[in-house]
């Protein structure tokens, strides 16, 4: 590096780098980290592949909660488990920053859970034709809109708990029309009680926003 000083004259200064010894110890570092993140890769592979191998089509129940799917490989894989399931009827899936399943049916599917994920609206459901008590809980769904998709379900229990919905003024009304008045809703076949302590016309968030359905 070049370098002036107050007559003006040049002279040369350099930064001292690394030792020899502090430069192969960096280096067998980084080595280390590239290999373990290698084989962590691997075995995730391979654990994938493993599972791809059970016969997820005679599966009943089943937990695939709390799964880490950040990498496109994973939630490739975790999805392709998620199609085969054609006979489950109790399924978890909590807590695994889903955005949209809408590109699955579950066919037998009674209770699934889809607690703490991240889907906006209820368009973003799998296909659901016998599902009986589903949770989405802790989403970010903000509008009621696609719940008619539910209509030919035999719904008994909907817990939409701490979703952005529940804080808007008219959301009660909105359930009922959705429920009872717009052709085609759940109320067809079904009456419906609500276990909610607030005042009715206001959306409460915190409360317990849970809908309990007796099928007629």
């Amino acid at each position: 590096m070049v370098v002036t000083n107050n007559q003006g004259l040049f002279f040369f200064s350099s930064k001292q780098g690394p030792s020899e010894e502090e430069f192969h110890f960096r280096e067998g570092r980084n080595f280390c980290l590239e290999r373990g993140r290698r084989k962590r890769r691997e075995e995730e592979g391979q654990s994938w592949e493993e599972r791809l191998q059970e016969n997820w089509e005679n599966c009943l129940e089943l937990n695939l909660s709390y799964q880490n799917l950040g990498d496109p490989y994973q939630r490739e894989n975790f999805f392709r488990i998620l199609r085969r399931l054609i006979r489950v009827e109790i399924l978890q899936l909590i807590d695994n920053s889903l955005t949209d399943l809408s590109s699955v049916r579950l066919p037998r599917c009674k209770m699934l859970n889809l607690h703490r994920n991240q889907l906006v609206c209820l368009r973003q459901l799998p296909k659901l034709p016998a599902v009986e008590h589903l949770c989405l809980s802790e989403n970010a769904i903000s509008s009621l809109r696609g719940l008619g998709a539910l209509g030919s379900s035999p719904l008994r229990s909907l817990n939409l708990t701490r979703n952005p919905v529940t804080f808007s003024r008219d959301y009660r009304a909105q359930w009922c029309f959705l429920l009872f008045a717009k052709p085609g809703g759940l109320g067809r076949h079904s009456q419906a009680s609500r276990r909610l302590a607030a005042p009715p016309g206001e959306g409460t968030g915190t409360q317990q926003d849970v809908y309990h359905f007796m099928t007629l």
